[in-house]
Parts: C-alpha cells; sequence; structure tokens
C-alpha cells in the first residue's frame, strides 16, 4: 500500500478546515437571541412608533421607538414601584436634524406601555437617571445643549404618578456641566452629582453636589476639586442621612486615574475623603449599598495604552476600607453601566461587552454577597445590543434597558427586558462562552492529526 504525500497533505487540511469550521458556527450560535423580529407599527400621539413583545413565562421583552431608521430611541435608567410597574428614562435621536428628546415612559407589570412623554427646552435634550419616591412622584436628572457649542446644562424633572409634570429645572454656566446620577432621601430631598467644568478650578473639571426640595428649589450646591479632573459618578445615603459620592480623579496629572470615597452631611459639610491610590485605571460607575451600610462600587478598569477594559465591583465599609474586589472580563472591552443588589443580597451587574458572541451584546452578572461569581448572561441578536440600566422589583425581578438594533440599518431602539425570579433566559456559570467546547474540537483536531502521523512513520510501505 503507498501514501500520496500530496494525499496526506490534502487529508490533514481537512481536518484543521473542518475543526475551524466548527468552532466558527459554534461562535455564531452561542448568542441568545432575545429580539424577536415581527414587529408591529402603531401610531401613538402622532408618531410612527415601533413595538414588540416576546414572552417566556413570565419574562418578557418590549421594544419603544420609531420605524423610520433616521430616528433612534435608547433607555438608561429602569426603576420599579410596589405595584410592579417600570418607570424608563431615555433619549429619542432625530438624526435628520440631530434633535433629541427626554423620553419618559411608563409600563406595567406584563410590559405594556401605559403612557409616554417627551420633554425638551433646547434641540439636544436627553434623561440619565431616575428615582421615585413613596408617593411614586418621579425624579429625573438628564441633560441639555442648544446645537451651538458642546457646553451641556443639567435638567431636573419631576412627574405625578399619572405622568403629569410638575417642575422642570435647569443648573449651569457658561461651560459644560453634566449629572450622572441622581438620588433622594426619606425626606424627598433631591441630590446629584455629575461634573462641570463651569465651576472648576483652573479650567479642570470638578465633582459637583446639588441639593433640591420636592418642589425644585436649588437648596444648595457644592464643588469638589483635587487639583486636577474629576468627576462624580455615583451617589448614596446610609442610614443616619449621610452622603457618599464616588466618581475618578487624576491623583497625578497623567492619563491614568483613581477612584474615591466623598462623604458629606445633608447640610453639605464635606466631612471625609478616601481615595484609593493603589487602585490605579479604576473608573467607577456606579454605587449602591446594602441594609448594613456596605457600599459598593462597580465601574470598568481601563489601563492607558491597553485594549482590554473589564469590569470590576468591590465592597468597602463607609470609611473605604475594602472587604473584597472582584472583576470579569474577556480579551476585548467590556463597560460596566449600572448594578443593583436584590432583596437577598445578591449582586447584578449590567453593561455591554466586545469579548464575546461575536459583535456588542449585552452581558448579566450575577453574584452573591460575599462576592462569589455566580453565572453570567451574553445576550444579544448579532447586532448592536447594549444595556445601561438595570432595576428590582420588590419580587426580586431583574429588569434591563438600554438599546437594541434589530438590523444593521436602523438607528437603534430602546427596549426594556424583564427576567423572572429563576433567570429563564439561557446563561452559564462560569468560563468563556463555548470556550469548553473550542478545547474539546481543538483536542480531537490535535488527536487525529497525531494519529495519522503516528500511523504514517509507522507503516512499512514507502511513501512517496
Amino acid at each position: 500500500m503507498k501514501f500520496n504525500k500530496k494525499k496526506i497533505n490534502y487529508l490533514l487540511l481537512c481536518i484543521v478546515l473542518f475543526s475551524s469550521l466548527l468552532i466558527f458556527n459554534t461562535a455564531n450560535f452561542y448568542t441568545s437571541n432575545i429580539i424577536e423580529k415581527d414587529l408591529e407599527s402603531t401610531h401613538i400621539e402622532n408618531q410612527s412608533q415601533l413595538k414588540t413583545s416576546q414572552s417566556n413565562n413570565s419574562g418578557w421583552i418590549t421594544l419603544w421607538g420609531n420605524t423610520n431608521k433616521l430616528i433612534g430611541e435608547l433607555g438608561t435608567d429602569i426603576i420599579n414601584d410596589e405595584t410592579g410597574n417600570s418607570y424608563v428614562v431615555g433619549t429619542q435621536s432625530y438624526y435628520e436634524n440631530s434633535t433629541k428628546f427626554l423620553c419618559f415612559l411608563k409600563f406595567n407589570l406584563n410590559g405594556t406601555l401605559i403612557w409616554e412623554r417627551l420633554w425638551s427646552n433646547l434641540t439636544t435634550n436627553g434623561g440619565l437617571d431616575i428615582v421615585i419616591d413613596e408617593l411614586n412622584n418621579t425624579y429625573i436628572v438628564g441633560f441639555l445643549n442648544n446645537n451651538t457649542s458642546d457646553n451641556f446644562d443639567v435638567c431636573i424633572l419631576k412627574y405625578n404618578s399619572t405622568g403629569h409634570l410638575q417642575w422642570d429645572e435647569i443648573w449651569g454656566g457658561l461651560q459644560s456641566d453634566l449629572a450622572t446620577k441622581i438620588a433622594i432621601n426619606g425626606t424627598n430631598e433631591i441630590y446629584i452629582t455629575g461634573h462641570t467644568k463651569s465651576y472648576g478650578a483652573n479650567n479642570e473639571t470638578d465633582t459637583f453636589l446639588l441639593k433640591y426640595n420636592s418642589t425644585g428649589h436649588l437648596q444648595w450646591d457644592e464643588i469638589w476639586d483635587n487639583s486636577n479632573s474629576d468627576s462624580g459618578n455615583g451617589i448614596i445615603f446610609d442610614s443616619l442621612g449621610d452622603l457618599y459620592l464616588t466618581g475618578s480623579t487624576n491623583v497625578t496629572s497623567g492619563e491614568e486615574l483613581n477612584p474615591y470615597l466623598l462623604k458629606y452631611n445633608s447640610s453639605g459639610t464635606l466631612i471625609s475623603i478616601k481615595i484609593w491610590n493603589e487602585l490605579i485605571g479604576y473608573l467607577p460607575t456606579s454605587m449602591t449599598n446594602d441594609t448594613l451600610n456596605n457600599l459598593y462600587i462597580a465601574g470598568y478598569l481601563y489601563i492607558v495604552d491597553n485594549v482590554n477594559v473589564d469590569t470590576f465591583l468591590y465592597k468597602c465599609d463607609l470609611s473605604g476600607n475594602i472587604e473584597w474586589n472582584v472583576t470579569w472580563g474577556g480579551s476585548s472591552m467590556e463597560s460596566l453601566e449600572d448594578f443593583i443588589i436584590d432583596g437577598n443580597g445578591n449582586i447584578y451587574l449590567t453593561g455591554y461587552t466586545n469579548s464575546y458572541g461575536g459583535s456588542t451584546n449585552i452581558f448579566l452578572l450575577k453574584y452573591n454577597q460575599t462576592g462569589i461569581f455566580q453565572w453570567y448572561d451574553i445576550l444579544g441578536d448579532g447586532s448592536i445590543n447594549v444595556a445601561f440600566g438595570i432595576g428590582v422589583d420588590s419580587q426580586d425581578n431583574i429588569y434591563l434597558t438600554g438599546l437594541t438594533q434589530l438590523t444593521r440599518e436602523n438607528a437603534g431602539n430602546l427596549f426594556i427586558l424583564k427576567y423572572d425570579s429563576n433567570m429563564v433566559y439561557f446563561h452559564s456559570t462560569g468560563g468563556i462562552p463555548g470556550f469548553d467546547l473550542y478545547i474539546i474540537i481543538g483536542l480531537f483536531s490535535i488527536f487525529t492529526m497525531s494519529f495519522v502521523i503516528i500511523i504514517i512513520k509507522k507503516t512499512r510501505y514507502k511513501i512517496n
């Protein structure tokens, strides 16, 4: 029996190509499709709106947006009331004339739209964060701009439970001022943080803290300057009514940033400052606390000149002493946008990833209260899908909102997704999506090629 060298080479090449094809199909098959393509066009308040719903037991997904490809929508934050209604704030963008509206939506517990509100003061407006009081009044913080410069101002809105605007206020100066988070205490006092250049020292960007009463009157504003650029990205109260801010600060005047923790009393007096100099490249995007006054800070870990961006989460006490610190990510970029804690102390983080699924996809992570990783979900439909906000209801159901691009030609639509308590959508308890199968296929290929080579070498026949 004689073997031809060319035939052997062809055989080895076929094995490699077959294995590569399996890996490619596995990577494309992995991502779970949460978006149903059956779109029903409706007409709401003189707008051509798009709505679609997909249910899975008690979980569902609803889209809100416009069928016009030059109009896009995204949700930035979501909150739930005691009866299971969901309130979503975001932005609707008209790309032909560069205008944006702040959008505010209310859905019932089944994902049906109850009402929608659009707010505009100038040509560019958008919603960023939302809180709710015990009477289901909602308070929204957002941005506005007149499109003649890059300077933004802060807008604050109050709506009652039926969706009627109670008041709106604007804060800002001659340069750019942008809010990031809003918080409310037990007496319905409103606190807002972000960054300001109008009132920053030495033309730098500094952290601001605003206090409003429930009728929309500014009580005081405070600016924190750490000599270089600073930004406020998280705000929370402890059980005594003291206020905690987190964000990033430039300690060395270089490109690297560090996280900080500020403590204020309710009168706006700064009590303490904690800067984690050892956490280089940690950029907090959100903060919350538990019933024991433990603080949880999350964001993304970015090192200059390194394309790999991961998420982080750490737990600390009120003095900033870190109890544990965890990170998660793949070979590319993960952006942590928001996180919450449910009634059992479980921690859920969401945002978007370019590492898993072959495109920009939504991730959802779960950790227990001791920082032990539980599972992750990667959600997408092969296009662009991003989660910006996460909420939890009284039954510990998890809600996400953000943007989904149904096709490459579409500007994107706002979505709201409800999981049930058992997390009915596909999820994994560890590792890299599809990675186990990659290993199996790779080992199979190596074994097969090795077997063929051994057989050839051991044969007594001449190989031409």
